[in-house]
């Protein structure tokens, strides 16, 4: 006798992502005209935050609705990468963004990386449809 469990594995909720692709989206990345936009799931019993967006809240599994995130956070932590697979373009930074929503982000970061600094202001970016699209943050100004 064999025993061959069944998992159930739910689909993140889908926000609303005008000319984006619905993929995008599920990811909780939205493009509002030439502005980008981070959305996360808000538990309606609770107020748990998660990002990207869960389908249930992920506290309590209550229902979720969409919440737009902080265009600009803390950076947390970052590194440059030197070594990646073949066709990736390094070095590249990357790193954790700290947002006052209650949600740390892992994030490509770009501008001039000499201006990161640990517990620095840092601000959202992005571009939709282009190669490169989708979101970064790079240092305040």
């Amino acid at each position: 006798m064999s025993f061959s469990p069944q998992i159930a594995i739910a689909e993140p909720s889908t926000v609303v992502a005008t000319g984006t692709g619905t993929e995008i989206a599920r990811r909780g990345v939205s493009f509002d005209g030439n502005s980008v936009v981070l959305v996360a799931s808000a538990c309606t019993a609770c107020d748990a935050v998660a990002w990207p967006p869960a389908a249930r809240c992920h506290a309590c599994w209550a229902a979720v609705t969409p919440r737009r995130l902080a265009t600009s956070g803390t950076l947390y932590a970052f590194t440059t990468v030197h070594t990646a697979a073949l066709g990736t373009e390094v070095p590249y930074v990357i790193g954790y963004v700290d947002l006052p929503d209650g949600v740390r982000v892992f994030t490509p970061l770009r501008g001039d990386a000499s201006r990161l600094r640990i517990d620095g202001p840092v601000t959202l970016h992005g571009a939709a449809g282009a190669p490169g699209a989708g979101f970064w943050f790079e240092a305040a100004r």
